[in-house]
């Protein structure tokens, strides 16, 4: 494993490289997420696959963008990929990563394969408020790591994720301490950015463009009291204008996808992957 910070024009990103084999795949974490957020799937793959788990401008320990948007991640990324010498990656999105991946495969032919986890849809309105309960924690004030740590735990088990000796070392890698005080290292004024860019993006002008073959991963499960994130109608323009679609549907939540061990769901991935 192989700890880097790559230059994208003025700015680090933070990637982790890790696994082996002839073809390479690309982990894009969601909104508030950071690369530590696909462990069981990196866990999976890297037998097979090299891989590289990316912390997103302004989280994790890359650097901020000046303005941060979905397309300035897909930029973001594309350099990345030039940088390490990436020619035909395939890439794995989760939430906003997926919208990420979208776009990066829709204006890049090279890209082998793609996979959406629950996103690169249309958005609802309301998903703000949705998104609410991860979000809170951002600007929080601690006084000390574990009580971080103790209402993290809450919350993931709010949303459905079994907290795991993973999971906290997830949690870990996103506190900070600052003169005696703990808090999120999340870029709060990027990651407002980003959700209200969400509402310009058009899943059938993106899916039209991307050639090569997709695995759309949608997930059904509620959210605590909540519902899906996503719902199966909001996928419709995604699936009907990509050329090369396949879907699998997952019981688990728009966080316990990734957050917790779904071996069904990765099962289905390994076997996408394995065909391209």
């Amino acid at each position: 494993m192989e700890q880097l910070l790559v230059d994208v024009g003025g700015r680090d990103l933070a990637v982790t490289l890790d696994g082996q084999g002839d073809n390479t795949i690309v982990f894009l974490h969601g909104l508030t997420g950071h690369q530590h957020n696909f462990y069981h799937l990196v866990q999976l793959l890297k037998p097979d696959f090299k891989t590289v788990s990316v912390d997103l401008a302004g989280r994790g320990e890359s650097d901020p963008s000046e303005k941060s948007s979905v397309l300035q991640h897909a930029k973001d990324v594309t350099i990345l990929l030039e940088k390490l010498a990436i020619n035909e990656p395939i890439l794995i999105g989760h939430s906003m990563g997926a919208f990420i991946t979208s776009i990066i495969a829709s204006e890049h032919p090279h890209v082998k394969g793609a996979i959406y986890l629950d996103g690169a849809c249309k958005i609802d309105p309301a998903l703000s408020v949705i998104l609410q309960p991860s979000l809170g924690r951002l600007q929080k004030t601690y006084l000390s790591k574990d009580q971080y740590l103790q209402e993290m735990q809450q919350l993931y088990t709010m949303l459905g994720i079994t907290w795991s000796e993973e999971i906290e070392q997830a949690v870990l890698y996103e506190v900070i301490e600052i003169d005696g005080i703990w808090k999120s290292r999340m870029h709060v004024q990027n990651i407002n950015e980003d959700i209200q860019d969400f509402v310009d993006y058009d899943p059938k002008a993106v899916a039209e463009n991307v050639a090569c073959p997709v695995l759309l991963v949608m997930a059904t499960g509620a959210i605590g009291p909540l519902p899906a994130l996503f719902t199966e109608s909001l996928f419709q323009d995604t699936v009907n204008y990509t050329k090369n679609i396949q879907s699998f549907v997952t019981s688990s939540n728009h966080y316990s996808m990734v957050g917790d061990q779904q071996p069904d769901m990765n099962q289905a991935i390994y076997d996408f992957v394995r065909t391209l």
